[in-house]
């Protein structure tokens, strides 16, 4: 089984590894970063109320903080350790065991989400490789909550030998504790992460997938040929799953929910807590997006890919000329011509042509281009106009005012 090449970074984090016994029958380890939180115990008592799946479970809580990090925060991150500690003690059964690392002096560089991802899914490949097990290693948030089939769908899923990664359904609160603003704008910012998933699927786009960091899991060995995690501050969610989508094997897990915490946060510079302050800070009503229309000039190119393969320069151009003028534009400042003229003489056939397609139109690329004719041609639009059209589209014959009513349309359609 290839080896995480970067594992024995943690030695210089000083992340020290678990020493229990791995069972030989583990199926599933779960990697929580855990920095400063305040709700942990909720987190933990979700997965140990899970139902109980047939092979062991472990749930590894990487507790991290930086060397410029305050007393306050590596206390709090001291009360977690024990936390899991004693949570291991006080419930002590037998198919799921509960285990924290502590790398409370991170690199500042490098300190944050990602590298704490990091950290606990190499610690994970560690303890499969040891009983040469290829399991699943599952990505939580030390925030988040679960349903209780959450640990024995994941179970079942990687038990096909065909499955390498696995996006799980996932749903913000609309009620609760929060006050109604709060809710209002998950709503919202919910809204918006379905209408642009949905609007890459209009388009035909191969890898049109949720890529949150609580609702991904990834086989061990497919986790360690694309070479780990990366130690992102942000985002890392994204480029990893971005790596792993054209391996295929990918399944979305619709059975079960992963339920993230609509809270508040300025811990990274994007994400579900920071769009919360910034609806919740704007003064105008509504949340922009990206117009429909731009979804219908990137499916005609989508369409179109078959077409370029074999194609000299004349003929592309050609082909391009059929674009909106935007799309166009991108593409011939994004050596477009080179890549389908490379792409062409390196494939055997069409369907290996398509692949490397979209290995030039991957996901980031595709996010450059809707940002660039948002800011070049078309501006933002508000997003309740914008995804009832998208409903229209997808054939629904709905009409709906509001995000929360829109929001809970978007999920049936995606879990239909």
């Amino acid at each position: 089984m290839i080896k995480v090449n970067s594992y024995i970074e943690r030695s210089a984090f000083k992340a020290k590894s678990i020493d229990n016994k791995v069972p030989t029958d583990l199926a599933l380890i779960v990697v929580i970063p855990c920095y400063n939180e305040p709700n942990l115990l909720a987190t933990l008592n979700a997965l140990m109320s899970c139902d109980r799946t047939n092979g062991s479970v472990e749930v590894i809580v990487s507790v991290n903080a930086s060397e410029t990090s305050t007393e306050d925060v590596i206390h709090s991150n001291e009360k977690n350790l024990k936390l899991v500690a004693d949570f291991q003690n006080e419930n002590d059964f037998p198919w799921i065991s509960f285990y924290a690392i502590r790398s409370n002096d991170l690199p500042k560089k490098h300190a944050g989400v990602g590298l704490a991802r990091k950290i606990g899914m190499d610690e994970a490949v560690r303890r499969f490789d040891s009983i040469d097990k290829d399991g699943g290693i599952v990505c939580f948030d030390a925030d988040s909550l679960c349903s209780s089939n959450y640990l024995i769908d994941l179970e079942k899923a990687f038990s096909d030998k065909k499955v390498n990664t696995v996006g799980i359904a996932f749903e913000h609160p609309l009620t609760g504790e929060f006050s109604d603003d709060i809710y209002q704008a998950i709503a919202e910012y919910e809204l918006f992460l379905r209408y642009y998933a949905l609007s890459l699927k209009y388009t035909g786009f191969p890898y049109h997938y949720h890529t949150i960091g609580s609702s991904m899991a990834a086989r061990s060995s497919v986790y360690q040929k694309q070479g780990g995690m990366n130690r992102r501050k942000a985002g890392e969610d994204f480029y990893f799953l971005q790596k792993l989508f054209p391996l295929g094997g990918f399944v979305e897990l619709k059975t079960c929910r992963v339920i993230p915490s609509p809270r508040q946060s300025d811990r990274v510079p994007f994400g579900t807590g920071k769009a919360v302050n910034d609806i919740l800070s704007k003064e105008e009503s509504g949340y922009p997006t990206y117009p429909v229309e731009m979804f219908d000039w990137i499916k005609v190119l989508i369409d179109l890919a078959p077409d370029f393969y074999l194609n000299n320069e004349e003929q592309i151009g050609e082909k391009l000329d059929i674009l909106n003028e935007g799309v166009q534009r991108f593409l011939l400042e994004n050596d477009f011509i080179k890549s389908v003229l490379e792409s062409s003489r390196q494939s055997l056939n069409k369907e290996r042509f398509v692949y490397r397609f979209f290995e030039y139109l991957n996901a980031f690329r595709l996010l450059k281009l809707v940002h660039f004719l948002r800011d070049e041609y078309t501006g933002s639009s508000d997003l309740v106009l914008n995804a009832n059209s998208l409903l229209k589209k997808l054939g629904k014959d709905l009409e709906l005012n509001n995000a929360k009513d829109l929001l809970l349309a978007f999920r049936e359609i995606e879990y239909d």
